[in-house]
């Protein structure tokens, strides 16, 4: 595909009873304030990113705000069934073609596992968010179709969800040139 970092371990992490939450307003690519969080999650599955200005020898950040996630209640909506994680979306193409699609290998391997796709949008103004894809921006569906993910599919995540079975792929890239599965995780 031409997409990925072809020096990076593709890898995945099965979970049961994931939380994964809407991203909250103040979270941009540097801190993430929602999405994936489980106790039992490997560094190397968070929400990773090198820093503004790549060193060579710098170790890959963890973007996730642990510590604002362990904070928030357990959900209460059960979302049953097998269902794969392609995390955050932000808004700005650069960030999501750069740091939101590169889960998605993993659909392309066996995409009829998957009973969904789910995604944490930004909240399109203030706290609105978008109800179904077709609400964010064009480029959002082109993308997932280019990977086979047909629009009935692609769950938007707007409330707190427990997930009963997740799927969590390793980002095949991310922002900068460091493979993200072979790297050191500060």
């Amino acid at each position: 595909m031409g997409l990925f970092n072809k020096n990076c371990a593709l890898e995945t992490l099965e979970l049961e009873n994931a939380r994964v939450y809407p991203l909250y307003k103040a979270s941009s690519p540097v801190s993430v304030k929602g999405a994936l969080y489980h106790p039992d999650t490997p560094r190397k599955f968070e929400q990773l990113r090198e820093m503004r200005l790549p060193l060579p020898g710098k170790p890959l950040s963890v973007a996730t705000d642990k510590a604002f996630l362990q904070k928030q209640p357990i959900p209460r909506k059960k979302l049953d069934g097998h269902h794969l994680y392609a995390g955050p979306f932000f808004r700005h193409y650069g960030h999501f073609m750069a740091e939101s699609v590169h889960r998605l290998w993993a659909y392309l391997d066996a995409p009829d596992q998957y009973e969904g796709v789910l995604v944490c949008p930004q909240p399109l103004k203030g706290t609105q968010r978008a109800k179904k894809a077709d609400e964010l921006p064009a480029y959002f569906t082109a993308i997932m179709q280019y990977f086979g993910v047909p629009a009935d599919k692609v769950r938007l995540v707007n409330k707190p969800l427990l997930v009963e079975r997740l799927t969590v792929p390793t980002q095949a890239s991310t922002f900068g040139d460091t493979p993200p599965t072979g790297a050191t995780v500060s």
